[in-house]
């Protein structure tokens, strides 16, 4: 376990993809039972669960934890946690408060690929890029995936059209928004498909392909 006090509620830049950042990292925190000083963190978080501001979280936390704030040293963030609100969509950082392990992306509500009409097996959605973590949705026939990118998004001829993965530390992972039938909407992770994300008659699991 390790201390989250060293790194908890630094202040950030305002302005996308900052306050994504920082709702990402935070939102673990939260979930480890963190309590929150500022006036931000309370607002989005509210500290009625917090147990301390000290808290320890795993190993797979602490790994996004830190790739989250490398990028937000990237873009040399400093969130204003004077005020009490995020310019974020609030149905997006309801679904996202489900996870317990935040995407490291600071593009992801901004896909750029799709698997249109997804024609593999049922797979679970996760919370975390763990088989173990909490299932929180289901990936059925029929679907749409959007995603940013990753080493198994291929053209009709199979070449990959990204080569990164879509999280580095968990290359077998990829986090996806998914809408399906009666209403889905799920963000969380999903286990490598079998078949590639390209289109299914040249043996993908994808009826088309977009991005």
């Amino acid at each position: 376990m390790l201390s989250t006090s060293a790194w908890a509620e630094d202040p950030f830049q305002d302005g996308a993809p900052c306050d994504d950042l920082w709702f990402s990292r935070n939102a673990m925190l939260d979930k480890a039972g963190y309590c929150f000083a500022s006036p931000l963190g309370q607002a989005v978080f509210d500290n009625s669960d917090c147990q301390s501001n000290a808290v320890g979280i795993d190993a797979l936390t602490q790994t996004a934890i830190d790739l989250i704030k490398a990028r937000e040293e990237f873009f040399q963030c400093n969130v204003d946690t004077s005020r009490t609100a995020l310019d974020l969509d609030p149905q997006d950082m309801a679904r996202r408060r489900v996870l317990d392990i935040q995407p490291v992306e600071e593009t992801l509500w901004q896909f750029e690929h799709s698997c249109v009409g997804y024609v593999g097996d049922l797979a679970p959605i996760h919370s975390a890029p763990i088989s173990t973590a909490p299932t929180i949705g289901t990936v059925q026939p029929g679907a749409l995936l959007n995603f940013n990118r990753g080493t198994w998004m291929e053209d009709a001829r199979g070449n990959a059209i990204d080569a990164d993965p879509i999280e580095p530390a968990f290359p077998e992972w990829i986090f996806a928004e998914v809408l399906g039938s009666a209403d889905q909407h799920v963000a969380g992770w999903i286990e490598r498909p079998q078949g590639a994300l390209k289109l299914a008659e040249f043996g993908g699991i994808c009826e088309g392909v977009a991005g």
